[in-house]
This record gives structure tokens, sequence and C-alpha cells, in this order.
């Protein structure tokens, strides 16, 4: 072997081990990093868990307790064929017939129809009366022109306000009879058409109180406001779909 060749040959014995000698320098400080490295002792282990624990617990209690009223009527939305979502809480629509110590739990929107939400009223209940609900129909009418003669609409909060008051047999106990209109309909002739109506008639008697109010500030259009969490059945959808034909105008009235 010439000098040459035995001096490569060193040099790359020389090369070899010097890169030898980086990879063991190198794993010695990833071992010495590890080794450093703060590490959660066993009690701060033992307390994350019991907090996430803790926090699973919480989240089933809210769970299982919050009223699901909302989600109730949802589901029986959804079951007449209706597309209904929960909404996200905070939204404007809340406000709508908020009354003095009540809130409101939520949204629904439905994507199809008239009523396209639907907020949901609740009075807690304390010693001397029991908690309440209101179910409130929302019938937008954004599409109409403001009419100053149109006796539906004024620019005050509300325009048309009408409510049942049903007739019994006898006082709390008795049969349903018959139902009222009250209020004022501001000359529409909505007493008359919604009294004729044996579906209407047969819902008001149904929820206790039917009420439908006409709007002009917080949104354009119509609410139609039952005294209780109603999870409408296939009848009561119907009898407010009927109210929703009589309240928004005809296609010749809009073409008009």
């Amino acid at each position: 072997m010439s000098i040459k060749a035995s001096k490569c040959h060193l040099d790359r014995q020389i090369a070899r081990r010097a890169d030898i000698k980086n990879d063991i320098w190198k794993h010695l400080d990833e071992m010495q990093s590890a080794l450093t490295a703060p590490r959660p002792t066993p009690i701060f282990r033992a307390i994350a868990r019991r907090m996430q624990k803790e926090d699973q617990v919480r989240e089933r209690f809210h769970e299982r307790w919050r009223d699901k009223t909302r989600d109730n009527i949802a589901k029986a939305l959804n079951s007449l064929g209706l597309r209904a979502e929960m909404a996200e809480r905070g939204r404007p629509e809340e406000e709508i017939c908020k009354r003095t110590f009540t809130r409101s739990i939520g949204v629904i929107d439905v994507a199809e129809g008239p009523f396209r939400w639907v907020n949901i009223v609740k009075q807690d209940g304390n010693q001397y009366s029991p908690t309440r609900w209101w179910t409130v129909f929302c019938l937008p009418n954004e599409g109409r022109d403001d009419q100053p003669d149109d006796l539906r609409y004024v620019d005050n909060r509300q325009a048309v306000d009408i409510k049942t008051s049903r007739e019994k047999s006898f006082p709390l106990f008795g049969r349903v009879t018959a139902v009222t209109w009250t209020g004022d309909d501001r000359g529409t002739g909505l007493f008359d058409t919604l009294s004729g109506d044996p579906a209407v008639v047969r819902l008001a008697k149904k929820v206790g109180c039917l009420e439908i109010s006409g709007y002009n500030q917080e949104f354009r259009g119509w609410t139609v406001q039952v005294d209780t969490g109603l999870r409408p059945k296939r009848q009561d959808w119907e009898a407010l779909l009927r109210i929703a034909a009589y309240l928004l105008p005809s296609p010749d009235e809009e073409d008009t």
C-alpha cells in the first residue's frame, strides 16, 4: 500500500470516529435535557386528574338539570318534517315578548315555512306561583312596504294586539265551552275571522291563551304567542299555519 493510500484510509477513519463522537454527545445532551426538564410531581398529577373529574361531573350535572323545553320543542318541530335548529344564545330575537321577571331560554331557527324562528320565554317559579313558559312563534313580513294607512302596523311597539280568553262550564275545573277574543284588531276583522275557524278555536282551547301582536320595531311582522311550552303536533301546526295565512298579505294584495 502506498503512502498516499494509507493517508486517505487514515483520514476516513478519523472522520468516522468524529461522526461517532458527535452522535454520542448529541445523545448525551438529549438525555441531560430529559433529566433536567421539569416534570409534574405525583401530587400535581393527582390535582390535575381531580380537577378534570370535577369538570366532567359539573358538565353532567348541568346537562341533567338544565331546562330542556327548547330541546323538546325543536324535536317536535323536526318530527313534523321541519328543519328546526337551536340557535346560539344571545340572539336579538330573544328580547321579543319578554316580560318583567322573565327570561328567554333561547331561540329555535326554522328553515322552512312562514314562522322563521321561535322564542321560548320562561318565568321561574317561587313559593307563590309555579314555573311558566311562553312559546312565541315569530312571523316576519320584511317584504311589505310601509303603508301609513295600514292599521295593522303603526310606529309604536305594538299595533294589533289581541288574545283569547276561555269560558268554562265551571270555574277553574270545568270544561272549556267557548273562546272569545279581546283586545284591538284595529279594524282588520281578525276577531270574526279567527273566531270562525274551528282549527284556531281548537288550538286556543288547548293552550289556554293565544295572543297575536303586530310588530314594527324589533322586527316587521307578527308574533303568535301561547301560554305554555307548546310542543306542536300536526293539528297544532296546521292551525298556526292558518293563522299565518290570515295575517300575511295574499299574493294579490302584494301585487297591488
